[in-house]
């Protein structure tokens, strides 16, 4: 019984980051295709949207392993595989938190960005609004 539960979970991890993964992939198509965004804006998103594919595919590795540790430890028939797993498990869930992390800081600094930037055109719209009314 245990063993359908961590084969449940394991492909309940692996079939969100796949999910994920497809959408993630539309997203990049879909900057790639919009002209009107700035290149420098595209490119930023599409960098930011691969960083999130590596991430997502740590995410498939950790649901894949899910199974195959449960498998080596039950009962415990390969204790070399069986720490092997856990510590790969262990270092990939830090490495998506490290990944998430970075992910939130640019985005943060992608967004901070976007609203001075959208600052700046209201300030310009409103100066060329009041030259427009003074003439």
């Amino acid at each position: 019984m245990e063993w359908e539960a961590s084969l449940l979970v394991g492909g309940a991890v692996v079939l969100y980051g796949v999910v994920f993964l497809i959408r993630h992939q539309m997203t990049i198509k879909r900057f790639s295709a919009d002209n009107e965004l700035e290149p420098d804006l595209r490119r930023t998103l599409v960098i930011q949207h691969r960083r999130r594919i590596r991430t997502t595919s740590l995410i498939i590795l950790i649901g894949i392993l899910i199974p195959v540790s449960y498998y080596a430890m039950d009962p415990l028939r390969n204790l070399l595989l069986f720490t092997g797993s856990i510590c790969l498990i262990l270092i990939l869930v830090l490495l998506v938190a490290l990944s998430a992390l970075g992910d939130f800081a640019a985005n943060r600094r992608l967004h901070s960005n976007i609203d001075q930037r959208r600052a700046e055109v209201e300030l310009q719209r409103k100066l060329l609004e009041e030259k427009y009314q003074k003439n």
